[in-house]
């Protein structure tokens, strides 16, 4: 062995211990080698290995020994590092002394020799590590691999290895063992010897002992439960019988219970037949009022139809759109009309609630006051309880301090406490009793209700077994009832998001039509505009009879609205010129012209016009910050009118002002601004303020009339769209009238087949039904009777215990006291609790009025002030609702005022045509207004009848 490498180790005193390792060949296992770093003295890898037979470490002082012993003993297992001789598990690392490095952990492993398979692993060495981190923290591995400190020491136990075993003799444990005291002396020598094996037997028996004894004193306590318990039970068998008694008398009520409540359900079934009946009635009616109001609606949707294209041609869209101002107007004042006549009606209601209210609260008062003389009653007896009650505890104290029996106050007192508990006890089981009652009540209404199915079960069964046949028919025909009505009900709901989807769609396209048709009166006037002379319109009529002629360079170009101003000025009066093909047609327009007297216009004819090349000079300045480039490359034309629009727009820049055409160079090119100021290539520049016209001469008609396509989209896709919620709505309202077919014949042939068995209004499939639930009822309410009677008992259980540990206090009582002084202050006792058993009760009276003021009466009066307090603020918002309603009205009236007298040139052209109009238009309104109202109660009334079914 190296002990060299020790160098560093702690002094040490003692003399080298000497470990005896037996070794039986085959039957026992051995140490191979001991491995050690970074442990006490041991920084560097140290290896040790063993002999077969007797091994002895040695050294001089401080080498190290004492540490391989710590080593043996660490790696086994010892749990405490005191005693390897250290204060914690972290000073096992080495610590490097005052110039070496410390080690970051400490490890010591173990190598067995394994050839006999002592231990369970198949293999020939078992090698144990222990690693010890500078936290403390212990590391275990066998073969390498991390196991527990619990399975090392298994695994050792099964060689017989104990880390704390007496084979292992450390360095003090002689000097501790001649120095102990003889009583610790033999403990040791007895446990070494095996004795210490009979004596923990020894006190194993004796414990057991105890607990026999322990249990033999707890069965004694049961029994005298048991006793009390049988007490109780005779108590439950007596009201067991009680309750016999009663349903015996139940039972004979029962019958004449049954012939009322089938006479009560036959005069139910026929009231529910003579419903249906009136509901039928009151649907078809419906049903032939919308017909008629849909033939009417038919009509005055064509005749306003006729109207308002008659309309449309003599009048203008702007005076149209004054006309439905002044509509709207009008159904606003309607709707304010109508909202402050219910503002007013509920006002009315309010206030008739009010009254209601207040009667309630002068009841509840009354009701309060006399509650309140009750509570007053009450606490006046329960103080003169409470001071006699006081009265006769004074008496107890005197009695006790005369004849001196103030030395069992400790038992009195422990009885008191028992007292206390016998009664909060009682209290509960009263309360549970109550319960029991209650349950047991709700159990009997369900006995009576499952004898009555029962009953009915009899009866449907006896008319199978006769007409089993003719009943299986009725049963598929209910079925198919229940489906068609379900269905029924379904197409009915169906109709309804049927009928608002086509409302909606309507209006939406309404909406969308009326827009169209402004947008398309606007480019109308803008193409009028950009036509503009006679000479010009003339021309361009002649474009259908004579091809060649395009149209002029504003109905030619589409520029962004941005830009229109602009591009205008840059065009100037070439704006108005004609694109023609050729100059053939060119001069046959103005022979037209000159034959005519119609004025004269100029014309481009395509094949001479000479196209004017972008200057490469100009590219810089067009794409100079503040200019947007040519004008040409900012409008939108045919490919084939390049030359012409090439002309009329020469080289012109667009840019923001006139002041950016001024930092590029007025005169180097033509430059025109966005607001329309012009600087001419000249030189000459040209602007100011120009009042914009409404309509920019043809070339800011890209978005309208991409405005335009848009409308005319949304009224195609609304049209569409109405056109398959019509086809769904005719679809469901076909299966509707199939629906209605079926379901009354099934229902008639229903009627006429349970008429022909007597069952008439019977399901059959029903009664079994309703009875599954009742019995669920009734499985519950036995369930819960059980866990109240378990809580009874249980309670009485704890209650006999309290008598039981209360009569071993009165003995012990007796026992130190004359027993005619103890008969005469139990007389005492008596007294004092009928007094306060008097005092309880009363309590509980008081509490129940108190209670009953709290939880009901109070919050009921409390409820009503807040009910009040509501209606006061609901009439502060009715009110101001009323004022604001009546502020927009006058508005409204003084709008229409204006409307009215500004339409009235208008109404004076046309006043009989839009007299009928709006006389049309109202009535189809109320129509559709009526229609849909009728559909409404048809399906309610419907889908009711449904119900009753």
């Amino acid at each position: 062995m190296e002990t060299g490498q020790a160098q560093e180790a702690v002094a040490e005193t003692s003399s080298p211990i000497h470990v005896p390792v037996p070794v039986q060949k085959g039957t026992q296992t051995r140490i191979t080698r001991m491995v050690m770093q970074g442990f006490k003295s041991f920084a560097k890898h140290t290896e040790i290995v063993f002999g077969e037979h007797l091994n002895c470490v040695l050294g001089p002082n401080g080498a190290g020994k004492s540490n391989v012993m710590d080593a043996l003993c660490f790696v086994l297992g010892k749990s405490s590092s005191k005693d390897l001789r250290a204060e914690k598990a972290a000073n096992f690392v080495y610590n490097g002394g005052k110039a070496k490095k410390p080690a970051k952990h400490g490890e010591v492993t173990i190598c067995f020799s394994n050839s006999p398979r002592v231990f369970p692993i198949d293999a020939d060495e078992i090698k144990v590590t222990r690693i010890v981190k500078q936290s403390g923290q212990s590391i275990y591995r066998l073969n390498d691999e991390t196991v527990t400190r619990r399975e090392i020491v298994e695994l050792l136990n099964v060689a017989k290895i104990d880390p704390d075993g007496y084979n292992v003799i450390l360095q003090g444990d002689i000097v501790h063992f001649v120095e102990m005291p003889p009583e610790q002396r033999r403990i040791l020598i007895e446990d070494i010897a095996g004795i210490s094996v009979y004596e923990e037997k020894k006190h194993k028996a004796l414990l057991e002992l105890e607990k026999v004894e322990q249990h033999l004193k707890e069965t004694e306590i049961i029994l005298k439960e048991r006793e009390s318990y049988l007490h109780e039970l005779k108590k439950d068998r007596d009201q067991a019988l009680k309750y016999k008694e009663m349903n015996d008398r139940i039972r004979q009520n029962k019958a004449s219970y049954l012939k009322i409540q089938m006479g009560k359900k036959e005069s139910e079934r026929k009231e529910t037949e003579d419903r249906i009946t009136e509901l039928a009635a009151e649907l078809q009616k419906i049903t032939e009022k919308v017909e008629n109001l849909k033939k009417v609606s038919e009509q005055r949707e064509k005749e306003l139809f006729d109207l308002n294209r008659e309309i449309e041609e003599k009048g203008e869209v702007e005076q149209l759109k004054l006309n439905k101002e002044v509509e709207a107007l009008k159904i606003d004042i309607t709707r304010l009309t109508s909202r402050s006549e219910n503002v007013r009606h509920e006002l009315s209601k309010l206030e008739n609630r009010r009254q209601d209210l207040r009667a309630s609260l002068d009841e509840l008062t009354k009701k309060k006051e006399m509650l309140a003389e009750e509570q007053t009653r009450l606490r006046d007896t329960l103080a003169a309880k409470e001071k006699e009650s006081s009265q006769i505890a004074h008496k107890v104290a005197q009695f006790k301090a005369k004849n001196n029996l103030d030395d069992i106050g400790s038992i009195e007192r422990k009885i008191e406490d028992i007292d206390k508990r016998a009664e909060d006890i009682q209290k509960q089981v009263h309360i549970l009793r109550e319960k029991q009652h209650d349950l047991i009540r709700q159990k009997d209404k369900v006995g009576s209700e499952i004898a009555l199915v029962d009953d009915r079960i009899s009866e449907v069964s006896d008319r199978q077994k006769e007409h089993r046949a003719q009943l299986d028919e009725i049963q598929r025909k209910r079925q198919e009832f229940r489906k068609a009505t379900l269905e029924l009900n379904k197409c009915l709901d169906e109709d309804s998001s049927h009928a608002a989807h086509l409302t909606d769609l309507r209006t939406k396209l309404f909406r969308a039509t009326e827009e169209m048709s402004r947008l398309k009166a606007r480019n109308i006037g803008i193409q009028e505009m950009s036509r503009g002379e006679v000479a010009i319109k003339r021309i361009l009529e002649l474009k259908t009879s004579k091809p060649g002629i395009y149209g002029t360079i504003a109905e030619l170009g589409h520029v962004n609205q941005k830009y229109a101003l602009a591009l205008e000025i840059a065009a100037g009066n070439r704006i108005k010129s004609i694109v023609v093909e050729t100059e053939k047609i060119a001069a046959d327009c103005i022979r037209y012209l000159k034959q005519n007297k119609l004025g004269t216009a100029s014309f481009l004819p395509l094949n001479r016009m000479h196209g004017r090349e972008k200057e490469k000079s100009l590219e810089k300045p067009a794409t100079s910050p503040g200019a947007h480039g040519f004008a040409i490359d900012l409008v939108e034309f045919d490919s084939k009118f390049s030359k012409a629009f090439s002309y009329v727009l020469e080289n012109t820049i667009v840019v923001d002002s006139i002041d950016v055409a001024v930092r590029l160079g007025v005169g180097s090119a033509k430059f025109v601004s966005l607001d329309g100021d012009l600087a001419e290539r000249s030189g000459a520049m040209q602007g100011g303020f120009r009042e914009r016209k409404k309509e920019a001469f043809g070339f800011g008609q890209k978005e309208l009339s991409e405005e335009i396509g848009k409308c005319e989209q949304a009224v195609q896709n609304y049209q569409e769209n109405i056109g398959v919620f019509e086809k769904k709505k005719l679809e469901n309202e076909e299966n509707i009238t199939s629906l209605r077919k079926l379901k009354a014949e099934l229902e008639g042939e229903i009627i006429k087949a349970e008429k022909s068995l007597t069952m008439e209004g019977h399901d059959l499939g029903s009664p079994s039904s309703r009875k599954q639930d009742l019995q669920e009822q009734d499985n519950a309410l036995d369930k819960a009777i059980d866990e109240v009677i378990s809580q009874v008992s249980e309670q009485n259980r704890e209650l006999a215990t309290l008598k039981i540990e209360k009569q071993k206090l009165r003995g012990a009582i007796t026992q130190l006291n004359n027993p005619t002084l103890i008969a005469e202050l139990n007389a005492f006792e008596q007294k004092h609790r009928e007094l306060n058993d008097e005092s309880i009760r009363l309590s509980m009276e008081l509490k129940n009025a108190e209670k009953m003021l709290k939880d009901i009466t109070q919050p009921e009066h409390d409820k009503i002030h807040a009910i009040l307090k509501q209606i006061d603020r609901e009439e502060q918002q009715f009110r101001a609702e009323l004022e604001s309603a009546s502020a927009r009205l006058t508005e409204s009236e003084s709008m229409l005022g204006h409307k009215e007298k500004a339409a009235k040139e208008f109404y004076t052209k046309f006043k009989s045509l839009f007299t009928k109009a709006n006389e049309v238009k109202d009535d189809l309104s109320r129509n559709q207004i009526a229609m849909e109202k009728k559909k409404d109660e048809a399906r309610q009334i419907e889908i009711r009848s449904n119900m009753f079914s």
